[in-house]
């Protein structure tokens, strides 16, 4: 279904989420942390992390990869990794925080790690603080942590993908590379986080204009992609940006198959909207895709490589975002089980280790979110190119200080 852009510019992410379903018509670290040597206690060698894991249909080999990157990070690292203790808590961040918060209470854990967003996670920060139990909380990063409700701790450590940040380095450059008319398209799914609005923030003050959004998979029971081409067709776009996930991200693409070449503009979308790892679907022509990686690089596929014999799913010649967390989760981890006392032992937790498959990234002490280099890999719009590109960019500066959009309280791809 697609929706006029000045309706979903007057409103909010909740207003534009309950318009969406009853609309009919289609139209045109470095992290400070501070001396708590004092407080730290010393643990015994023997370390246990408990490791929340989700379930999730859209994405169904994430728990897998993300612990297969756990074990392939702490090999890497040449250290003998804790003992991880998996805490599957299916789809609801509620089972989550309550494993979470009795695994603490009982002392059955020394520290945290797993598929959690800070965000929720921060309900135990008085817990973590008064037990002093570190939690890496990793995730995808499709929503902005609000200035206002950023609970500073050392304890709580945001660990994510940067989806939102991909997305507005998307939008920066977008204008520049293809045009300043897109339609922006995303399933119902997506539209409920931070990043599709991250992305047109940026792509707006970059002088481009989103000629028409159109939202799939409405609980309305209307036609999945119905109206989208005709949307197209209208808008005269310069570029698509699709944001899709799942087997939905597949349809979405076969779709795009379907339609005449010449009818079709560049595509441009996250690392997500190609589908799930391992799914064998082949890129459309002319796909571009933004990410904090550099997923097919020889570093990220070296990787990969290492995670692929013990992960459930089919091997990936890229690096997934899942085992990418695992594997810096599992290199901080090995570091801090083998660190001594006092911060500096925490202070491990916080940052990557040199030569990192991501580069060095930034902490912002506004809300605790880190960011560095994204990068935008691609083929020309011809179908015969096969040359890639992968060139960095630099981090979005220009949503700083605006509030975010999101509406939905489950974490993305935990479905």
């Amino acid at each position: 279904m697609t929706f006029s852009t000045s309706t979903t510019a007057r409103l909010g992410r909740r207003g534009f989420l309950g318009t969406s379903v009853s609309t009919a018509a289609t139209v045109a670290c470095t992290t400070a942390v501070p001396a708590l040597a004092a407080q730290v206690p010393h643990r015994s060698a023997a370390r246990t992390v408990g490791v929340l894991l989700p379930e999730s249909s859209r994405y169904p080999g994430l728990a897998a990869e993300f612990l297969a990157g756990l074990d392939a990070g702490t090999e890497a690292s040449g250290l003998v990794p804790p003992t991880w203790r998996p805490m599957p808590y299916g789809r609801s961040p509620q089972a989550a925080l309550r494993q979470a918060r009795a695994a603490v209470e009982s002392g059955s854990v020394d520290a945290l790690a797993g598929w959690l967003p800070v965000q929720t996670a921060r309900e135990l920060v008085p817990l973590l603080e008064a037990r002093q139990v570190p939690f890496l909380a990793s995730d995808t990063g499709a929503d902005r942590v609000p200035e206002h409700r950023f609970t500073p701790s050392p304890w709580l450590i945001a660990h994510t993908l940067e989806l939102w940040q991909s997305c507005a380095v998307l939008g920066r450059e977008a204008p520049r590379r293809w045009g300043h008319r897109a339609v922006l398209c995303m399933g119902f799914l997506e539209s409920g986080y931070d990043f599709p609005h991250a992305f047109r923030r940026a792509f707006e003050a970059a002088g481009g204009t989103v000629a028409a959004v159109h939202v799939s998979g409405l609980p309305d029971g209307s036609e999945e992609f119905a109206g989208l081409r005709t949307a197209l067709h209208g808008a005269r776009a310069d570029v698509v940006v699709a944001l899709y996930s799942g087997p939905q991200a597949l349809r979405f693409q076969r779709q795009w198959s379907r339609w005449q070449p010449a009818s079709r503009p560049p595509l441009a979308g996250s690392l997500f909207s190609q589908g799930p790892a391992g799914s064998g679907a082949p890129q459309p022509p002319g796909w571009a895709s933004v990410a904090s990686w550099n997923a097919g690089s020889d570093a990220c596929r070296s990787i990969a490589e290492r995670c692929a014999p013990r992960s459930a799913g089919a091997a990936s010649a890229d690096l997934s975002g899942p085992a990418l967390l695992g594997f810096e989760a599992g290199q901080r981890f090995a570091r801090w089980h083998h660190g001594g006392p006092g911060a500096d032992r925490l202070a491990l937790l916080h940052t990557d280790p040199d030569h990192a498959p991501r580069g060095a990234r930034q902490r912002d002490p506004a809300n605790g979110e880190r960011n560095g280099t994204h990068w935008l890999r691609g083929s020309a719009p011809s179908a015969a190119a096969t040359d890639g590109l992968a060139l960095p960019q630099p981090a979005p500066y220009c949503l700083r200080g605006t509030s975010g959009c999101s509406g939905w309280n489950t974490p993305y791809l935990v479905t």
